[in-house]
């Protein structure tokens, strides 16, 4: 009798710290709850129990008089081995439920960064797209530039071969309707003796010297037109008792400065015999002096026979390359058996700059030999 009652304060005071251990909780955790649960569903089983015996208090208390000890802790160990079997499967369960949400997570996170990567990919595509764009345009831009620039080149090139059958057709007729009147011969005449003018070209290249510091002065204020066709309108002066003739022409050349200026080079400051083709630019000295014989036929009968002394030098600035000329001329002229003698002596500048001009103001002089 004494231990039926000792046992059953033992479950009665149990079950009481185990409500009391789950009210002191204002919320308990997923362990808390199983073991709370656990203790009502003890709680329960032990009403059970006590419920299913209907005898008289005397034939329980000798009931449970013969039961031992021994197994009375037997029917507590295997209760507590259901709890843990409960548990275990409580945490099985819970464990799969982790793993399936794991699984699913991974998923969500796979599909997100695929997006990502796929929205990277769209930036980056965007972004060469952009470039590409960008440097189609230039092309595009410089494409239109060139078109522009072989336009003009065209229309250049149309001007000149224009100007060239002009000035072929000008030259047909002159020819036609004056066959007198033209060079008959040209001869150079080499100057390495003294007495073929090299004191003259010596007076000339100082005089040269002394011209080029008056180009500026020369140029300034004169109205430079470009013939077309080729017509040289001299203009007939006099000075100081002196008969002269001057000109202002201008040329335009469509190329790049330094060509065109190596160009001229050779032109003017190289030998009438020597092949201009086969004159290179490096070649050309700064200097030049020439003697050489020229005769025209004036009409059937009348010739004319000049000897012309001539000393050029070129001068290189910055942006611009001058020529000047000076020149001497002896003519003889036959009319009706009687001969006549006149010097003239000439003297030229010529400028040519970057903007592709050709400027060549002129004069001549008339005096006395």
């Amino acid at each position: 009798m004494d231990a039926d009652a000792a046992f059953l304060a033992e479950v009665t005071g149990f079950l009481d710290a185990a409500v009391a251990a789950g009210t002191g909780h204002a919320m308990p955790t997923t362990g808390d709850e199983a073991l709370l649960l656990d203790s009502h569903q003890l709680l329960a089983e032990t009403e059970e129990l006590l419920a299913s015996c209907n005898t008289p208090k005397a034939k329980v208390a000798s009931q449970k008089s013969q039961i031992s000890a021994e197994e009375r802790r037997e029917i507590r160990n295997a209760q507590a081995a259901k709890r843990r079997l409960r548990y275990r499967q409580k945490l099985k369960d819970e464990k799969e439920i982790l793993f399936l949400q794991e699984s699913e997570l991974s998923g969500e996170l796979s599909k997100l960064q695929a997006a990502e990567a796929e929205k990277k990919r769209k930036q980056a595509g965007n972004l060469a797209l952009g470039a590409w764009k960008a440097v189609a345009a230039r092309q595009l831009e410089r494409r239109m530039e060139a078109e522009q620039l072989q336009k003009q080149l065209r229309t250049q090139v149309v001007g000149r071969s224009r100007f060239i059958h002009q000035l072929n057709v000008m030259l047909q007729e002159r020819l036609q309707h004056n066959q007198w009147g033209r060079l008959v011969s040209w001869e150079t005449m080499k100057t390495s003796r003294a007495d073929d003018g090299a004191a003259l070209f010596k007076r000339f290249l100082s005089d040269i010297d002394a011209l080029y510091a008056q180009t500026d002065k020369v140029l300034s204020g004169l109205e430079f037109k470009s013939p077309f066709p080729i017509s040289y309108n001299l203009t007939r002066r006099w000075d100081q008792g002196v008969l002269y003739f001057d000109s202002a022409d201008k040329m335009e050349f469509p190329y790049e400065f330094e060509q065109a200026a190596d160009a001229i080079s050779v032109v003017m400051m190289s030998d009438p015999e020597t092949g201009f083709e086969t004159v290179k630019a490096n070649d050309v000295k700064d200097t030049i002096s020439m003697k050489y014989q020229l005769k025209y036929q004036l009409s059937r009968e009348h010739t004319a026979s000049f000897a012309i002394y001539g000393t050029a030098k070129r001068y290189q600035e910055r942006g611009r390359v001058v020529y000047v000329w000076r020149s001497l001329t002896e003519g003889q002229v036959r009319r009706n058996h009687m001969d006549g003698c006149s010097p003239v002596v000439q003297q030229l500048w010529a400028k040519f700059n970057r903007s592709g001009k050709l400027c060549a103001p002129s004069a001549g002089e008339n005096g006395p030999k």
